[in-house]
C-alpha cells in the first residue's frame, strides 16, 4: 500500500466548520515508511504530513487536490509510530466554492505538542 492510500484509509474524524476543518490520523507501526526512515528510530517524514493536508482537502472538496505552492513549512517535533495527529486547516474558502486556487494555512499537533505549520498553501 502506498503512502497516499494509507493516509486515505486512516484519516478519521473529518469536520468542517466554515473556513476551518480538522481530521485525525494515527500512523501505526505497520506503516511501511517507518522501516526506512530511520532504522532503529522510526520517524514520520514531513512529506507525509503534507499529504495528510492534501487528503483532508480532498475529503472536504470531493475531488483530487494537490499543493501547487507552499510559502513556508516549519517542522517542530518528530512523529513516532502510534501518535495521534490532528490536522487543522484555517482560511478555507466558503463551502460553496470548489477550493481551486485557494490560499490557506495548516497546522499539525499531537496532544498539546506542535508538530508542523504550513503557511500560504495554494492548491489546484
Amino acid at each position: 500500500m502506498n503512502v497516499r492510500m494509507y493516509i486515505e484509509e486512516h484519516l478519521t474524524d473529518v469536520v468542517r466548520t466554515g473556513t476551518e476543518a480538522s481530521a485525525s490520523i494515527v500512523f501505526g507501526e505497520d506503516f511501511s515508511v517507518f522501516r526506512g526512515h530511520f532504522p532503529g528510530n522510526p520517524t514520520l517524514p514531513g512529506v507525509c504530513e503534507l499529504i495528510c493536508v492534501e487528503v483532508l482537502l480532498e475529503r472536504i472538496f470531493g475531488r483530487t487536490m494537490a499543493v501547487t505552492e507552499l510559502s513556508k513549512a516549519k517542522f517542530f517535533s518528530p512523529v513516532t509510530p502510534g501518535e495521534s495527529l490532528q490536522i487543522e486547516l484555517s482560511g478555507l474558502p466558503a463551502e460553496s466554492e470548489e477550493g481551486a486556487g485557494a490560499v490557506f494555512s495548516a497546522r499539525i499537533v499531537s496532544g498539546g505538542r506542535k508538530i508542523a505549520v504550513f503557511a500560504k498553501i495554494r492548491v489546484g
